[in-house]
């Protein structure tokens, strides 16, 4: 892997975005040696003097880098843009601007040269450059395979929205805002994987002037707008699935946080609060819940 004292991880504010061209020029330049970077596409700034939103083009970004460079520093250069936008026009377009795609979901390690790999030998062909990467695996079809496998579930998005409703009951977004603006931006880019075709654009839109939002009351107003417009979705979502009436929901979790958020998926599902039950409180619950599954089947064989 790459040390860490080799990494450098921007996009912390304003500054750090809005300069980023200029810093990976000045790195490029003064630094021998392969780059490998990944960019987001769609970076999401405020001008803290106007508090006016923007959002930058990572993919651009990497454009402008690599026009400003010479040539022999230019070749040295491994660039990735990292979207959820995902449709063949918008890959076509990231692949003329860097040299690939990643999609926006975690990459598990045993997959990572395989999902690495066609890009690189593409970039860095052997006969060019030699064997640059190690390599264990040459499957090219992994990363495409990848690309189906990020989308989020109404379930995800539910969880999310509890975790952010979550913050805002313990008042961080008087106390602590940022915690509440990175969740959005996670939210932002749940929605755009969303596995459903249900426009999201209507939401996203709405996510926009949050993250510009400071103060605390009209922060908590937007919010709940919003949070309703997504239930909407989720809710709109349900009627298109629906479990057969006689079904039963069992869950256990040793965390008090995780059984309400159990309880709230079961909800969704429209399970009737009377056919659920959600276990964990307490050493008794966790020790006898096989011999309560086994008793409970057992039971309601005939349901």
């Amino acid at each position: 892997g790459i040390s860490s004292d080799r990494c450098t991880i921007c996009g912390d504010g304003y500054d750090e975005i809005m300069g980023f061209e200029d810093y990976v020029v000045k790195f490029m330049e003064s630094h021998e040696g392969y780059v490998f970077m990944i960019v987001d596409e769609n970076l999401d700034v405020v001008d803290e003097a106007t508090k006016t939103p923007d959002t930058i083009s990572g993919s651009q970004c990497v454009e402008n880098i690599r026009r400003r460079l010479s040539h022999e520093a230019e070749r040295r250069m491994f660039a990735l843009i990292r979207s959820a936008n995902d449709s063949s026009s918008d890959i076509a377009l990231y692949n003329s601007r860097a040299h690939g795609f990643l999609p926006k979901a975690p990459i598990k390690k045993e997959k990572m040269s395989e999902t690495l790999a066609p890009m690189w030998r593409e970039r860095f062909p052997p006969s060019e450059f030699g064997e640059s990467m190690d390599l264990r695996s040459r499957n090219e079809n992994e990363a495409a395979r990848l690309v189906h496998d990020i989308a989020c579930t109404p379930y995800d998005i539910a969880y999310k929205l509890s975790d952010i409703d979550s913050l805002f009951q313990k008042n961080a977004h008087v106390t602590e805002p940022h915690l509440i603006q990175d969740q959005l931006h996670e939210l932002k880019g749940d929605l755009l994987t969303l596995n459903s075709n249900t426009s999201v654009h209507d939401v996203i839109g709405q996510i926009n002037p949050i993250q510009a939002t400071q103060a605390p009351e009209t922060l908590a107003e937007r919010w709940r707008n919003l949070s309703k417009s997504i239930n909407d979705i989720i809710e709109a979502l349900q009627k298109n699935f629906r479990l057969p009436a006689n079904t039963y929901g069992i869950a256990i979790d040793d965390s008090k946080i995780q059984r309400k958020l159990l309880a709230k998926f079961f909800e969704f599902m429209n399970i009737p609060a009377e056919n659920c039950t959600v276990m964990g409180d307490g050493y008794s619950e966790v020790k006898d819940f096989e011999d309560f599954i086994v008793t409970f089947m057992q039971d309601h064989k005939n349901d």
